[in-house]
């Protein structure tokens, strides 16, 4: 699979994912680790082990981020300020 990462500078720089075993890659409980980033674009020696750490935690980063099609946990309830006078109102009838 074909994944791109996109630097400040503007550089594209293509990237795998590579896990032991190879289904890792799916699962739920798996921790990424640095080390299974490999590189495909041709980078400096001195480069690649910054441009990993970018990589690693812009995939972190979007993991923990909120999904946009959940609610919010900070979303208040409803207020019920009927519900007193609704329970008066159904024991004197």
């Amino acid at each position: 699979m074909q994944m791109w990462h996109k630097r400040k500078d503007g550089t594209l720089i293509e990237f795998v994912i590579v896990t032991d075993p190879p289904e890792a890659l799916y699962w739920m409980t798996y921790k990424l680790k640095v080390a299974d980033i490999r590189l495909v674009t041709k980078v400096p020696s001195t480069d690649k082990t910054e441009i990993r750490r970018e990589i690693y935690d812009d995939i972190v980063a979007r993991e923990r981020a909120p999904h946009t099609n959940t609610v919010s946990k900070e979303r208040k309830g409803t207020v019920r300020n009927n519900a007193k006078a609704r329970r008066k109102q159904q024991e004197a009838g």
